[in-house]
């Protein structure tokens, strides 16, 4: 035995039978036989179950529980699809400890523990009953019955039980324990036998809690001699409830056990093995660590009382072990489940606390959100976690009150037992599931101990529908976390949002969520109630107004440019819109090439240092445009000459009654600085059909040539630069920040306000422009069902330094500002960057003190290796671009300001710019419904109109485009944080700072603007929106 501690209860036994004149004790395993009948066994089990509720005798069997952690041995013996066992996965568990059958402490007495894989108070998951000793007491319900009557007995009939067989005394021996130092230093065993899944094939397992000095509370060789005789130390006698003080303090100093396991190949069906009374050798058997058992606070009593536990229901992948034949051992788990939960001891009231407990008081201050719904009818309850100690559910009501409406502020006074410091705590919704409105959106909750004065804050800013845990509201780095729950309740978290935000892995395309429609989303990543009815309004109030001038219906061509514009002013016009029709400026090429500077789709143009072999313009073509009197060769070494291209447009199948190409546009930077184009192929593959059209071509070849790039521009801008690498890219962002960052880490809280509503636009994108033949995509672009044809080969070549302005100006050679003047996104642009760049920098800067600190940072170095493996994995092309790790805190301020940046700048330039574009057909058509011209000289008007979209395609693109573009009342701006999720008083500084300089930019933007024929109104901050929610 180890520790030199033997059980010598056999020898006893048989040195006891000879001083009575009996015989030799008998083999070990042999079975006492009983005269009993089998329903009067039954009826014996039923009557002392009864017996125990009735007078109480077991009136300690309630017990002292604690709750705390199993943290899965990162070599977890039993790794398989069972996922309580997964290695390194925190489970929350509470460990109920109490003696068998006596009140008194420090009595001789067999000890149990129940273990609870879960926190709440209901059964299950997974439950396990344990009790001092290697075997159990009892193998039948015979057996049962006997050990009950010797237990109720005296020390008489305990002596005559241990001595009517070997196996008797030897349990008896063995599970008892005598006056323990405290209850976690002893080894509980579980005597069921599990067929337990594991990656190495089903085994068999036995389970036991492992302390670390157990034999310090066993009988000594002497004492087993007279093993049934109780006794109690002759020491200073502690009082009878020793144990339970010891546990209640048990937040001052976490302690811990090991959960091992013997493991057995499951073909070894011999009935020892599955015999509770028998041991499995540990030579031969040897325990292996599962997990650690970290205990970290006491339950008060109230909540032991209503804990429910159900030994005999198991998960997926466990299951106990009933062999065949006359003895049916699984059968006894379930009566032990019987005998054991249904004692009971006077309740303990609401508001008793425990002996010698100080006390103090909590204001608890709630703030309901204000969204449409945000308030419950449920009754609210919380429970605080402290340096020192929890508190139980407490209601939060007022007599006579409605709580927790939309908008409230409520406070509260709580007396409590002094907790110490909060570091966390739950929240709680019960009642109302089916009766009336339960889910609640919480925004923040603020404590204040009035008795030291300190303040606690814990932002929320959430749907709650069940529970929550939430720390308090600092932002803490993993390794600086000092406090070991707050660590686990970091990783619980954490793997609960791994399974609820599960990805769906699109090849080819960014990762998204893993559900059908937007139906099925989290209620907390869905659109707010009062978002979702105005989008639907602002739909709605288009279509009517179309409707009542029949152009949904319509199928039949413009007459005119003047019908177009009518069409266009049934939704509000803006100052862009109206300059862009007003004395047909759309024509001008000055217009075309300012468009493609500060239009929908800024980020196309590049700039042209060579000959583009597929695109033969030559001097003699274009040489009359150019008006510095430098050859094309010239212009381009001097930086004059840009193009657009879109490759990506090429192969991708067509409808066959719309029309769209795949077009390459030459443009100049004439002398006076204004961008206009120059040359014009439809195709890339250059051709006898497929001309280069340029500015010295008839007025109307030339119109018409531009019309088809404006239509691949439309179809580009929607179905890429807007939907996938806005939408899509911030939706897989948006997730794995919120698999892998907890709530109170830095980054979550920067980042969290530039991810709202991300995940529901990205899935309401696909179910509402993408999926399914109604899709609104299908009835005004020209390659309907191929979409994400062209989604993939464009993202085949996506790689971050796209989203990373500087970068990406470089490398498209559009960030000389002499060179391409009047480039008002990319000075806009470059204006926020800087200053977020300088604001994510300050932040930061107050966790992360050095590079190191960004290394060490596993939850950081988590999110990244999740976005680059899965949200922004590719299948095909180059790497995506981000790096293998965050190595350094640059590093991490660049990344963080593109999220940031993209989430709010980059959508803002190509999402409100759409209804002042695509809302006059002409400009901007969505899909052309003629074949693009080969041959020049020969467009008439007619051709033109023909060739643009008809009033219903028109139609449906002026309702698309309202809908994406109109801001929503409950938009928040960048510079606006009076919902921070930081408390921290050094960032409340930084963000009043960062408010004042957007307020700077937009001077700035708003003095440019004055010198402008059309003012460059789009990164405005004031309105930039921080998310990509629309």
């Amino acid at each position: 035995m180890e520790d030199g501690w033997k059980n010598c209860g056999f020898q006893i036994y048989r040195s006891l039978k000879r001083k009575d004149g009996t015989e030799p004790g008998k083999p070990q395993l042999l079975r006492s036989q009983s005269f009993t009948a089998d329903t009067i066994r039954k009826a014996s089990v039923q009557w002392y179950k009864m017996k125990w509720q009735l007078t109480g005798s077991a009136n300690d069997l309630w017990g002292e529980e604690v709750q705390g952690y199993a943290v899965i041995d990162a070599k977890s013996p039993l790794q398989g699809p069972l996922e309580f066992f997964r290695p390194g996965k925190v489970n929350q568990i509470r460990v109920r400890f109490f003696n068998l059958s006596r009140g008194d402490d420090a009595s001789d007495d067999f000890r149990c523990a129940f273990l609870k894989f879960g926190e709440s108070e209901s059964e299950g998951p997974l439950d396990l009953a344990f009790s001092t000793g290697r075997v159990s007491c009892y193998h039948s319900t015979a057996s049962l019955q006997d050990f009950l009557t010797a237990l109720d007995g005296d020390e008489d009939c305990t002596r005559d039980w241990a001595l009517r067989m070997p196996n008797n005394y030897y349990a008896l021996a063995d599970g008892i324990r005598r006056y323990p130092k405290c209850r976690t230093e002893l080894d509980y065993h579980n005597y069921a036998t599990f067929t337990v899944k594991t990656e190495n094939g089903n085994k068999l397992v036995r389970f036991r809690l492992h302390g670390k000095n157990d034999v310090g509370s066993r009988l000594s060789k002497q004492e087993q001699e007279e093993a049934w005789i109780i006794q109690r130390p002759d020491i200073e006698l502690p009082m009878d409830t020793y144990l339970q003080q010891r546990l209640r303090d048990i937040a001052k100093e976490n302690l811990s056990m090991k959960l091992q396991v013997q493991i057995r190949d499951e073909n070894e069906n011999v009935e020892s093995v599955f015999d509770p009374s028998t041991e499995w050798e540990e030579t031969d058997f040897p325990w292996h660590d599962l997990a650690d058992i970290i205990l970290s606070y006491s339950v008060p009593k109230v909540s032991t009382e209503r804990a429910k536990y159900d030994f005999c229901s198991f998960p997926a992948h466990i299951e106990m072990v009933t062999p065949e034949g006359k003895d049916n051992f699984g059968s006894l788990v379930h009566i032990q489940e019987k005998v054991l939960t249904s004692s009971t001891r006077k309740k303990h009231k609401e508001g008793e606390l425990p002996t010698g407990h100080k006390e103090t008081t909590f204001l608890v201050h709630v703030e309901t959100g204000n969204h449409l719904f945000s308030g419950t009818d449920a009754g609210v309850y919380i429970a605080l976690y402290g340096t020192k100690g929890r508190t139980k559910k407490i209601l939060l009501d007022k007599l006579f009150h409605n709580d927790f409406e939309r908008g409230s502020k409520e406070s509260y006074y709580i007396t409590v037992p002094v907790i110490g410091d909060v570091k966390f705590l739950q929240v709680f919704l019960i009642g109302g599931k089916y009766t009336f409105k339960r889910e609640w959106f919480l925004n923040n909750i603020v404590l204040m101990d009035l008795t030291t004065r300190k303040l606690f804050e814990v932002p929320v800013y959430r749907w709650i529908n069940d529970k929550i845990t939430i720390p308090t509201g600092e932002a803490m780095l993993l390794q600086k976390e000092r406090n070991s729950d707050r660590k686990y309740i970091r990783q619980i978290w954490l793997d609960e949002r791994s399974k609820i935000y599960p990805w769906c892995r699109q090849d080819g395309l960014p990762g998204c969520i893993d559900i059908e429609t937007y139906d099925g989303l989290p209620v907390e990543l869905k659109y707010s109630t009062e978002r979702q009815i105005e989008k639907k309004k602002i739909l709605a109030d288009v279509l009517i107004k179309l409707k009542l001038h029949k152009y949904t219906t319509v199928f039949q061509s413009f007459d005119s440019f003047e019908d177009f514009k009518t069409m266009s002013e049934v939704v509000p016009s803006s100052e862009t819109s109206n300059a862009i029709k007003e004395s047909d400026r759309w024509r001008t090429d000055e217009e075309f090439g300012r468009e493609f500077l500060a239009g929908v789709n800024p980020v196309m143009i590049r700039r042209c240092k060579e000959p583009i072999q597929k695109f033969p313009v030559t001097n003699d073509m274009v040489g009359g445009l150019l008006d510095r009197g430098k050859t094309l060769e010239e212009e381009m070494k001097a930086g004059h000459i840009y193009y657009v291209d879109y490759p990506h447009m090429a192969g991708i199948p067509r409808n066959g009654q719309l029309y769209v190409t795949d077009p390459i546009v030459m443009f100049y930077v004439r002398e006076s600085g204004v961008l206009v184009p120059i040359a014009i192929q439809l195709s890339q593959e250059p051709g006898p059909n497929n001309p280069v059209w340029t500015a010295n071509d008839s007025e109307l070849d030339w119109l018409l040539a531009k019309m088809f790039v404006k239509a691949t521009d439309s179809h580009y801008q929607s179905i890429y630069s807007h939907l996938v690498q806005t939408h899509f890219l911030m939706e897989a962002i948006t997730l794995s920040m919120h698999r892998q960052l907890p709530p109170n880490h830095p980054l979550y809280k920067l980042l969290i306000q530039h991810c709202l509503f991300t995940v529901a636009s990205g899935q309401m994108g696909r179910d509402l422009l993408v999926n399914g033949e109604d899709s609104v995509f299908s009835k005004i672009l020209a390659i309907p069902g191929h979409e994400c044809d062209l989604m993939r080969k464009r993202f085949k070549d996506f790689t971050v330094n796209e989203l990373i302005m500087p970068r990406a100006f470089a490398e498209r050679g559009v960030d000389d500002e002499k060179l391409l003047p009047n480039y008002h996104f990319r000075d806009d642009a470059m204006l926020i960057w800087n200053k977020l760049t300088e604001y994510v920098t300050k932040i930061l800067s107050l966790f992360y003190k050095c590079d190191k600190d960004v290394a060490d940072d596993t939850e950081l170095q988590a999110f990244l290796t999740d976005l680059r493996e899965h949200g922004l994995r590719k299948s095909a092309g180059p790497p995506n671009g981000l790096p293998d790790k965050f190595a350094s805190l640059p590093e991490l301020v660049e990344v963080t300001t593109m999220i940031i940046f993209h989430s709010s700048c980059y959508h803002a330039a190509l999402n409100f710019t759409q209804l002042d574009y695509f809302s006059f057909g002409p400009n901007y058509p969505s899909c052309m419904r003629r074949m693009p011209p080969s041959e020049k000289g020969v467009t008439t008007m007619q051709d033109v109109i023909d060739s643009l979209p008809n009033k219903s395609i028109q139609a449906v693109c002026i309702a698309f485009s309202s809908y994406l573009s109109e801001p929503l009342s409950d938009e928040r701006y960048l510079g606006d944080y009076q919902d921070s999720h930081f408390t921290e008083t050094e960032v409340r500084e930084i963000l009043d700072w960062f408010s004042d300089e957007m307020e700077k930019i937009s001077q700035s933007i708003h003095k440019r603007n004055l010198d402008l024929d059309i003012p460059y109104v789009y990164l405005l901050p004031e309105r930039v929106p921080k998310a990509a929610g629309q």
